[in-house]
C-alpha cells in the first residue's frame, strides 16, 4: 500500500473516532513497518499529531528507523526460530514509547 493511501486511510479513522466524542490522543493507529508505512509515519504524526505504532518490526536497527520517523510505539513481531542447532527460540514481542 502507497504512503498517501495509508496516511488518507488513518486520517479518515482518526476522524471517525473524533466523530463520536474520543479525543485525539486516546487513539493509535496501527500500520506495518515498511519502506511506505515509516513514511506514513512521518506525515501522520507530525503534521497532524496522530499516534502511530509500527508493528512488525524485525530488528533493532530496523526500530532506530521506526523511532526516529516518529512513530510513537514500536511492536516487534513475535516469531518461532528454529537454529541450525535444533534449538527452538522465541523471539519477544515489546513495545516501547
Amino acid at each position: 500500500m502507497k504512503s498517501n493511501t495509508i496516511v488518507r486511510k488513518a486520517r479518515k479513522l482518526v476522524q471517525r473516532f473524533q466523530a463520536n466524542g474520543i479525543a485525539k490522543d486516546r487513539i493509535i493507529v496501527s500500520i506495518p513497518a515498511t519502506e511506505e508505512g515509516v513514511h506514513a509515519v512521518r506525515l501522520l504524526s507530525k503534521e497532524d499529531g496522530i499516534l502511530v505504532n509500527l508493528a512488525m518490526v524485525t530488528g533493532m536497527s530496523h526500530a532506530a528507523v521506526c523511532a526516529e520517523a516518529g512513530a510513537a510505539w514500536i511492536t516487534f513481531h513475535l516469531d518461532r526460530v528454529s537454529l541450525p542447532t535444533g534449538r527452538i527460540v522465541f523471539m519477544i514481542c515489546a513495545s516501547w514509547w
